[in-house]
C-alpha cells in the first residue's frame, strides 16, 4: 500500500537519525510527514494540518488520546520499516485517507 495522499505527524522528542530515515521512508513512499519533537509542537500542528495519522515515540504515549487521529506507537530501536509496516497496516485497516 502505497503512502500517495498520507500526511503523517511524527513525535520524537530526540534528534536521532531515525527522524530522517522515517520521513525519507514515507517520502520514498510518496507520502508526507511533518516531525515534532514535544507536545505542544504536535497540537499546534494539528491545528493548522489535517493529518492522517501519528507516528508517536513511546516516551511520549501521553500524547496518543489528544491527537484525535489513528496512532502508531514506536521504539526507534525497531528500526523505521518496521514502523512503517505497521503504519500501512494501521491505515489500511482505518479506511481511505483523510
Amino acid at each position: 500500500m502505497p503512502l500517495h495522499g498520507y500526511v503523517i505527524l511524527i513525535v520524537e522528542p530526540d534528534v536521532t537519525p531515525f527522524v530522517s530515515e522515517l520521513q525519507d521512508a514515507i517520502e520514498r513512499d510518496r507520502g508526507e510527514s511533518i516531525a515534532v519533537r514535544d507536545t505542544a509542537a504536535a497540537l499546534a500542528c494539528c491545528a493548522k494540518f489535517q493529518f492522517s495519522a501519528a507516528l508517536v515515540n513511546t516516551d511520549r504515549h501521553d500524547m496518543v488520546g489528544k491527537l484525535m487521529m489513528p496512532v502508531v506507537l514506536y521504539q526507534p530501536q525497531e528500526g523505521h520499516r518496521s514502523v512503517l509496516a505497521r503504519l500501512k497496516m494501521l491505515l489500511s485497516a482505518t479506511g481511505p485517507r483523510r
